[in-house]
Formats: C-alpha cells, sequence, structure tokens
C-alpha cells in the first residue's frame, strides 16, 4: 500500500511559496512527498532520482536546490536531503510514535550529516539528548528509511500518526543504486530531437523552422503546452516517421495535405496521429487523377547477363515481328 502524504492547504499560501517559480514550487513539492521522504525529513536520494522523477533539467535541479539552500529551507548534502523546518510541522510529544520513529532515523546517521542537522539549526525540540547520546554511539551507522504515513505542513490542531513509526531499517539495497534506466531522455531531449527532424526538411517541404528550445519558452506560454501534449502521448519515432511523412506529402504536387499550415507545436499536437504510416496519409491526401506513384528505383539491382546466342534469337525473333506487321499478318500465321 502507498505510504500517504497530507498537504495543508496553506502551503500555497506560505510567504515564501509564493516567491517560487513554479518550476520551484515543484521541485520543492516534491521534496516533501517523493516515496525516499521519511518521518524526520533526512533522507538519502540521487540527484540523478530527482531529474528523472521529476522531468527537470539537471543544472535547473542543481540551481533550485542552492537557492533552496540559500533560502534555509532544504539543503542537500552527500545525497542526503535535508528538511530543517520539517519537525516544527509534525506533532511531536515525549513519549509519541512520532518522536520514536525520528530518534531512530536521526540516531543512525552518519556522523558528517548528523552535524549538519546541528549547524543548520534543525528544528527538533529533543535534539539535545540525541546529541548526547551521539557521544557514546559507535560508528559505523547503519542508514534507515522509516517513512511517515502523515505529513502535515501546517502548524494546526491535525493529528499526525505515523502508523509506521519506529525506524526501519534499509536492508542491503542502497538508495543510491539505480534500479531505473536513468539514461531515458528528458522532455528538453526528445523535443530537440523532433525539432531538428521538423527543421531539416522544413524547406524543402514549405513549412516554418521553429527556433525556440523547450527551455525558451515560458511555463505558460501555448507552445509548451502543446508540445508536451505531443510529447507525452507519442514516442519519438511516431514522431520522427510522422514528420518525414508530412513534410514528404506537402512537397509533392500529386498530394494535398490538411491543413497545410502546421507549426512545429500543433503537428506534435494534433498532427502525428495523423500522418504515421497506420493513418495511411498517402492514400488520405492523394489527388484523384494524379499520377500513381513509381517505385523507386533500388540502386542495387544488377540486371540479368544476356548471352550473345540470346541476343541472336532475339533480334531474329524481333526480324520476324516486323516483317509480319508490315504486310498485315499476325504473329504466329503462316504464309
Amino acid at each position: 500500500m502507498a505510504t500517504q502524504r497530507y498537504i495543508s492547504t496553506s502551503f500555497w499560501d506560505d510567504p515564501w511559496i509564493t516567491t517560487l517559480e513554479p518550476d520551484e514550487k515543484y521541485l520543492y513539492l516534491y521534496l516533501l512527498t517523493n516515496t525516499l521522504t521519511n518521518i524526520a525529513g533526512v533522507y538519502q536520494i540521487a540527484l540523478k532520482r530527482m531529474i528523472f522523477d521529476t522531468g527537470l533539467q539537471c543544472e535547473a535541479v542543481k540551481e533550485t536546490l542552492k537557492k533552496f539552500e540559500k533560502n534555509e529551507k532544504a539543503y542537500y548534502k552527500s545525497g542526503y536531503i535535508i528538511l530543517p523546518n520539517w519537525p516544527k510541522h509534525q506533532r511531536i510529544t515525549e513519549r509519541d510514535n512520532n518522536r520514536k520513529g525520528i530518534d531512530g532515523i536521526l540516531s543512525c546517521l552518519p556522523d558528517e550529516i548528523f552535524n549538519l542537522l546541528i549547524k543548520y539549526e534543525y528544528r527538533y525540540g529533543y535534539m539535545k539528548g540525541l546529541i548526547e547520546q551521539r557521544k557514546t554511539q559507535k560508528a559505523p551507522y547503519k542508514p534507515l528509511v522509516s517513512p511517515s504515513n502523515y505529513l502535515d505542513s501546517d502548524t494546526d490542531t491535525d493529528t499526525d500518526i505515523n502508523l509506521d513509526a519506529g525506524a526501519k531499517s534499509l536492508s542491503s539495497e542502497n538508495p543510491e543504486e539505480d534500479d531505473i534506466d536513468f539514461d531515458t531522455p528528458t522532455r528538453e531531449q526528445r523535443c530537440e530531437k523532433a525539432r531538428k527532424t521538423w527543421n531539416t526538411g522544413a524547406v524543402n517541404a514549405g513549412t516554418s523552422e521553429y527556433k525556440l528550445t523547450l527551455l525558451n519558452l515560458g511555463t505558460e506560454h501555448p507552445d509548451k503546452t502543446k508540445i508536451l501534449n505531443g510529447l507525452s502521448i507519442h514516442s519519438d519515432d511516431e514522431i520522427e516517421q510522422a514528420i518525414k511523412q508530412y513534410q514528404r506529402l506537402k512537397a509533392d504536387p500529386k498530394y494535398k495535405v490538411f491543413p497545410d499550415n502546421f507549426r512545429f507545436p500543433g503537428f506534435l499536437e494534433r498532427g502525428v496521429d495523423q500522418y504515421v504510416e497506420t493513418a495511411k496519409p498517402a492514400e488520405r491526401c492523394k489527388i484523384r487523377g494524379s499520377t500513381p506513384d513509381i517505385p523507386q528505383r533500388d540502386d542495387h539491382y544488377i540486371p540479368p547477363v544476356v548471352t550473345d546466342k540470346e541476343w541472336k534469337e532475339a533480334d531474329k525473333l524481333i526480324t520476324e515481328l516486323t516483317k509480319k506487321k508490315k504486310f498485315g499478318q499476325k504473329a504466329g500465321a503462316t504464309t
């Protein structure tokens, strides 16, 4: 069963949240709710996992994390995310399960990360006891992942109950080890591949080149919405196939494409379905009465070898047929 995360509606009214760009809000919300979070708000996660899950560019994620650190909202150090305000938004008493869960996680953090909690003023009321306990605890410390079932980003009177409280030790599986193919191209890379295909055939087809990259488009730009819609529905192979087919038919006078004024964003959203091979666009766009397509010559075709004997027999037959035609006789008739 999936772990639940409850975010207070006041999250969106927080003065700091309102200053963020949309992608920054998205990343911060991801840090609060991804599957590796726990009741302590201190957890291991790979940078490439953040990039893969959010679809954001690597540089964008790095710059946003720097901004979060500057604002003292989140820190990413040595593969760990630290959310210093997290405990402040939990209802914690001396003997409840939430405290047991947080204590269990923090007591098993590596010294480097535990010391960063002190440096970044991690807002946990029972931190002093853990510092004293740490003095008598011996390394190495076993990393922990203990998801909480509830998260409330507000300090209201809602009850936060951690049904999975008590730290659960991570097995031999390491959060830094990837079980996902992170070589999967990003949205930006996929867009660039499609845009390059479009621009390559644009001049010959009489379509306009598309100059903007996905990164150049603002969050609210209508072109960005169309491009992302197209990328989410179709595979790269389908997009490339449809673009080439559309531009080939548009450049051929024997065909009439519709609409004939597609721009790149609109084509990704609405045109791919019409021009993939399975849609049979050539049959649909063929102008009636036009000459049927002539199959392209196979450059690797090798004509058969004709012997001298065959040439003589052919010449003899041609001579005979010519004479019979001249005198109005049918081929094969007796003289």
